[in-house]
């Protein structure tokens, strides 16, 4: 699948901030120390991107839709513990079973101590179990130089295979020449880049400046068009026919959406 055509990808962005810091914009002539300057603070820009902070006058900061992704779990007969996805998160609502027999039989999150003790008190007397709970902890890792991984738990352990949809929040990988777009696509790419800058000013001049204010703006306009596209037009009507009354004169409550009551 090509990608469009103003999509900003690696290089493009190590060129905007080398020519911001000074270095210019041609890669082979910056030296080993510049690079590696470049490379720090693309790294931060896209932190920045991604876990921004609350706009001016909002308690919370924006979760991009892009940064929820969908993957299905196999889980096995006699196993009730299994490794995450190395980018995990966090999950984002409960998981779900792919059987088509039973399409909306949920698997609800709760904490670990209530899957341990359901694992031990409730279900002993059970032959056949289907998984109905499940927890997210941290795992210990053997190295230091590995980052915090997660497992999930579940409650009975199954007694037979099932696959589990869910989704959760996606940790993202830095750029490289070989991972050279960033999440979001081409209607963030210069939100993207202003808070790459906005991090290359404060630290080269230890003070927030203009590109500070620009990434302010692109990221109320970025959040918006996130909100824009994943919200639907309209959720409809919601007539209340409790009182008997003819579909033509039952009462209609509108609900408002995005700020929008339909006519």
């Amino acid at each position: 699948m090509a990608e469009p055509g103003l999509s900003l990808a690696y290089d493009d962005y190590r060129q905007g901030i080398g020519y911001f810091l000074g270095f210019g914009r041609t890669i082979v002539d910056w030296s080993t120390d510049q690079s590696a300057e470049i490379a720090v603070i693309l790294d931060a820009g896209l932190r920045n991107f991604y876990t921004p902070d609350p706009l001016p006058g909002q308690r919370l900061s924006h979760q991009w839709s892009f940064l929820r992704v969908a993957s299905t779990l196999s889980i096995e007969s006699g196993i009730g513990d299994y490794d995450l996805p190395d980018d995990f998160g966090s999950l984002d609502g409960p998981l779900t079973y792919l059987d088509s027999n039973s399409p909306n039989w949920m698997v609800q999150v709760t904490s670990d101590k209530h899957v341990m003790s359901l694992r031990s008190e409730v279900y002993t007397n059970q032959t056949s179990h289907r998984p109905n709970w499940a927890a997210v902890r941290s795992k210990r890792t053997p190295h230091t130089d590995i980052s915090t991984r997660w497992e999930i738990l579940f409650a009975p352990i199954s007694s037979q295979p099932y696959d589990l949809h869910f989704r959760y929040h996606v940790l993202p990988e830095p750029m490289s020449s070989t991972n050279r777009y960033p999440y979001g696509g081409q209607a963030h790419s210069e939100t993207v880049m202003e808070s790459c800058l906005a991090l290359a000013e404060q630290r080269m001049d230890d003070q927030a400046a203009i590109h500070s204010q620009k990434f302010i703006q692109r990221l109320a306009a970025s959040i918006r068009y996130d909100r824009q596209t994943t919200q639907a037009d309209t959720i409809g009507y919601n007539r209340d026919g409790s009182d008997g009354s003819s579909h033509s004169s039952r009462r209609v409550q509108r609900i408002t959406v995005g700020g929008v009551t339909p006519d």
